[in-house]
């Protein structure tokens, strides 16, 4: 007659196939790690490219001010023309705003998508740019 503690004893031995159980939960746990990693970098070369867009492109409409007449209406038209033209090379989305004399805001949008997971995402950056001429006291 076989009691409870034979039992038992032959269960804690029989431990065939344990290390293979182990060896594919771990390698589930690193391939996620690794998705979520990859995917992570792909988010925060997004969000660079977009911040660099938005940047160039505001600087670009403060390039087409003529420094003497910083605020006449076609220097203006000029800018946000620049500047549109800059986003659009950039395959980029956005808005171009006039906030001042010789002060431009562009806003721009990039998307993208996680080579592994297939998430996607959209990541919106400002940028603010001012033609200064001469010499400023201040800031």
């Amino acid at each position: 007659m076989t009691t409870l503690r034979d039992r038992l004893t032959r269960v804690r031995d029989d431990d065939e196939g344990s290390v293979t159980v182990w060896i594919a939960a771990v390698a589930a746990g690193l391939l996620i790690a690794g998705a979520l990693v990859v995917d992570v970098g792909a988010k925060v070369r997004t969000t660079t490219q977009t911040d660099i867009v938005a940047n160039e492109s505001a600087r670009c409409a403060t390039g087409a001010i003529d420094p003497r007449s910083r605020a006449s209406s076609a220097d203006m038209e000029n800018a946000i023309r620049a500047a549109q033209t800059c986003l659009a090379n950039s395959e980029a989305t956005g808005t171009v705003t006039v906030t001042g004399p010789g002060e431009i805001t562009v806003t721009a949008s990039k998307s993208g998508e996680g080579p592994w997971t297939g998430r996607e995402w959209t990541i919106t950056r400002t940028a603010v740019a001012r033609l200064n001429i001469g010499v400023e006291t201040g800031e």
